[in-house]
């Protein structure tokens, strides 16, 4: 069975509903799982349209050259992927970093729209993305 990416969200979720789990090693998991969400829903929905997308490391820069140049160009989807790396990032690899419960409801609000959104972006029919063909 494969793994759906929306569980990432639902473990922040949780994460952030329950006083308990709100640790800084609590909040850091969200913000990062936020980002996964995103990232790997992302992935799935350019595969489903014909777009080759590799899982190497380059796939994070990847993932938004592509949608930048697809149905998503000039629109929030790319830049909010960014800025859901970006505090990634920080939650996962800067411990100097104060990543608190205003950067996860950040990551949770950017996420919950990034996926929701992209999906609609590309069931649109709009232009197929620049990418490698499978």
């Amino acid at each position: 069975m494969a793994f759906d990416p929306a569980e990432f969200l639902r473990l922040a979720r949780r994460i952030h509903g329950d006083p308990e789990l709100q640790s800084p090693a609590g909040i850091r998991t969200a913000v990062s799982r936020c980002y996964y969400s995103a990232l790997l829903k992302a992935r799935d929905v350019l595969v489903r349209s014909g777009t080759e997308v590799g899982v190497g490391d380059s796939m994070h820069r990847d993932i938004i050259d592509i949608l930048a140049k697809g149905p998503a160009s000039g629109d929030d989807l790319v830049d909010d992927l960014g800025n859901m790396n970006l505090l990634r990032i920080a939650a996962d690899l800067d411990v100097g970093s104060s990543t608190d419960i205003g950067d996860l409801n950040h990551a949770y609000s950017l996420a919950d729209a990034f996926n929701r959104n992209i999906e609609r972006r590309f069931a649109r029919g709009g232009p197929r993305p620049f990418g490698r063909a499978p």
